[in-house]
């Protein structure tokens, strides 16, 4: 059970604008204490704690209690909050994936996270630093090639010209793979 709490849930503000990613433990203390609703991801009908209890988990992948199981909730609407947090996005690994959508700015291919790496437009080397605009994903095979060479050495060519990106949840305590339910609040991610 404690590693099914230890999972991901979008948190929307009241408008229903992602704000942050949360434990599901904290996302049903939160719903318990009736400060959200969950939403049901097959009718997006928010509900209360005691309505997603009633609900049936016939994957039987969620919280087991004596009477079966309380599906694990992947979104939750906060009932007043209404405000979006400013935030300045950290330019990270992690990040520059989100921002380029997975996909390496040199081939378009898609990345995993885990196998992505980040290319200094401009080496480090040659005076480029480590900020939005000098980032792209990059497929690591392409990386080692071009290793300390601009792109007009390497023959290179970016597909999208880097920038800073708004900041929205995905920023803060992204899981590896994002559940494709999220996306309905991301329009930003959809491919």
């Amino acid at each position: 059970m404690s590693g099914s709490l230890s999972k991901k849930v979008m948190v929307l503000n009241k408008h229903w604008h992602p704000i942050r990613i949360v434990s599901v433990e904290r996302a049903i203390k939160t719903a318990v204490r009736e400060r959200a609703a969950i939403l049901d991801e097959d009718t997006f009908n928010p509900c209360t704690w005691d309505e997603w209890c009633l609900l049936e988990d016939v994957e039987k992948t969620g919280i087991r209690t004596t009477s079966g199981y309380i599906r694990l909730p992947l979104v939750i609407i906060l009932n007043t909050y209404d405000k979006v947090p400013a935030h300045k996005v950290r330019p990270s690994r992690k990040n520059v994936w989100v921002r380029d959508k997975g996909t390496c700015q040199y081939s378009g291919r898609k990345l995993s996270l885990k196998d992505a790496t980040v290319d200094h437009v401009i080496p480090s080397s040659k005076g480029g630093g480590n900020d939005w605009c000098n980032l792209a994903l990059c497929d690591p095979v392409i990386n080692r090639k071009k290793g300390n060479k601009t792109n007009a050495q390497a023959g290179l060519t970016l597909k999208r010209k880097p920038v800073a990106p708004k900041w929205n949840a995905m920023y803060t305590g992204l899981p590896v793979e994002i559940p494709p339910f999220w996306l309905n609040f991301l329009p930003d991610l959809k491919t």
